[in-house]
């Protein structure tokens, strides 16, 4: 999620114990005196009644299964130390949540130095290290570019807590066929909830996938995998599912217009407009023009007109 979309109630939606890794690079507080106040700053949604303000209190709630979870913001690994149970903060509602292990900042990060060692600690964890050798390494990378040019200050906030020594399995050559087959079965959902019409073209969703089902998850590489995966879906023919198709001559007119249209109400009336008519795209292939085109019901039937 970026920008605007980041909301806290679209976070909390999220299937978040689906996860392996989550990387919130948002504004940061905590709360010393009392710690379940601390908080990530996110977005927030006027439809919703939560105010943008992830706290602990919340954070604990959550259910995640992430191998690790990292707090890009200011003083995350800050708390207030309650005796034997240690620093409560940030870092322990995220542990408590389900994350095997956090990284996060022990004073107010720098937005440029913060980046870059976040660049390089996933490249590091993408070579198969694990967390703790890969932010130790991070750092060190930085102390080689910048030398005495740039205090640590700027960079060396950050630690890792929890299981840091077992690599994440960021390895892009690394493939899980238990988790493809969970994959598979969401692209299927997918399709099925977000297409109009699975059969539209002709094509039998459920029966096409059922069929390809074996050969793909046959794959031992995640990106012959997604290739078929992705294949499958451009079967369809059709940019109802929000993936590829074929090419725009090979999806009928109706269908292309059907793809390109957002409804809403003019006086009480209901309107059918056009969106996204670009050439080379399915509704200018179906000769559409730039124009605001929209359906109007009249006696019962449709046509086009100019509004």
């Amino acid at each position: 999620m970026l920008g605007k979309d980041a909301t806290e109630t679209a976070f909390k939606k999220e299937p978040l114990d689906q996860f392996r890794v989550l990387h919130l690079a948002v504004h940061g507080f905590a709360d010393t005196q009392y710690p379940e106040r601390s908080a990530l700053v996110l977005g927030t949604d006027p439809k919703s009644a939560d105010d943008g303000l992830l706290q602990v209190r919340e954070i604990v709630r959550l259910r995640l299964n992430a191998e690790l979870t990292t707090l890009s913001a200011c003083d995350t690994g800050v708390g207030k130390l309650q005796g034997q149970e240690g620093v409560s903060n940030l870092v322990e509602a995220f542990l408590v949540a389900g994350s095997k292990s956090v990284v996060a900042s022990l004073w107010s990060a720098d937005d440029t130095f913060a980046s870059a060692l976040m660049d390089r600690f996933y490249q590091r964890l993408g070579q198969g290290q694990d967390t703790s050798s890969a932010l130790r390494d991070a750092k060190l990378d930085l102390l080689a570019k910048y030398g005495d040019q740039v205090s640590p200050f700027y960079w060396a906030a950050f630690i890792a807590v929890g299981e840091a020594s077992t690599p994440v399995g960021l390895n892009s050559n690394e493939f899980d066929s238990r988790r493809a087959h969970e994959d598979f079965d969401k692209v299927c959902r997918l399709v099925e909830t977000k297409h109009f019409n699975p059969a539209m073209n002709g094509v039998d969703w459920n029966a096409l996938a059922q069929s390809r089902r074996d050969q793909i998850l046959a794959c031992t590489e995640a990106e012959a995998f997604e290739k078929e995966v992705q294949n499958l879906v451009a079967e369809l023919k059709t940019s109802h599912t929000g993936f590829r198709h074929a090419g725009t001559r090979n999806i009928p007119a109706r269908h292309a217009i059907n793809a390109t249209m957002q409804r809403f109400a003019v006086n009480g009336d209901e309107r059918w407009m056009f969106q996204d008519v670009h050439q080379g795209g399915p509704a200018y292939s179906a000769g559409i023009r730039l124009g605001i085109c929209c359906w109007s019901a009249v006696d019962g039937r449709f046509g086009l007109r100019r509004i």
